[in-house]
């Protein structure tokens, strides 16, 4: 196989995505109307593909709300006070371990990153801060969570 076709075929993603813009272009207005205040840490800004000094505006549907058990952020990234990207994430508590996964994406839905955290409590019950990864955005694996993101914000899918 040629080289150029076998970067091609590697860097093309797997799986596509559906978008639905309109509906992805209201979540950010009501996000910047409803939204509260929000300032990503530094690491995670830094893995998401922005500067941690940007504001943001967090819109949250917790556990209890969501058939899949996860809680579900959306947040839209300011940047001049204007939307600058958007960034979905989902978490679960799994015993004593919370594991999350997040998608920065262009406010036109593009995937630009993902990462995973696994955060877990210690034996008193205190929150411990864990690692974050940075996912390959073009495999099946996250195009099917960036899928399910996108269905339960942009199509009320998995809701209560």
């Amino acid at each position: 196989m040629a080289p150029l076709l076998a970067f091609l075929l590697l860097a093309a993603p797997a799986r596509a995505v559906s978008v639905d813009r309109g509906a992805l272009k209201a979540e950010i207005d009501k996000a910047l109307a409803l939204g509260r205040d929000f300032s990503f840490e530094t690491n995670v800004a830094g893995h998401l593909g922005f500067d941690k000094s940007l504001a943001a505006k967090e819109l949250v549907a917790p556990a209890q709300k969501a058939e899949d058990g996860m809680t579900h952020s959306f947040f839209v990234v300011l940047r001049d006070g204007k939307p600058f990207r958007v960034v979905f994430w989902a978490k679960r508590k799994v015993d004593d371990n919370e594991v999350s996964h997040a998608f920065a994406a262009q406010t036109d839905g593009r995937l630009r990153r993902a990462v995973t955290q696994d955060d877990c409590f210690d034996e008193t019950g205190r929150f411990v801060k864990g690692t974050i990864a940075d996912l390959k955005i073009h495999s099946d694996k996250v195009a099917d969570a960036y899928q399910h993101e996108l269905d339960f914000w942009l199509r009320g899918m998995y809701r209560r």
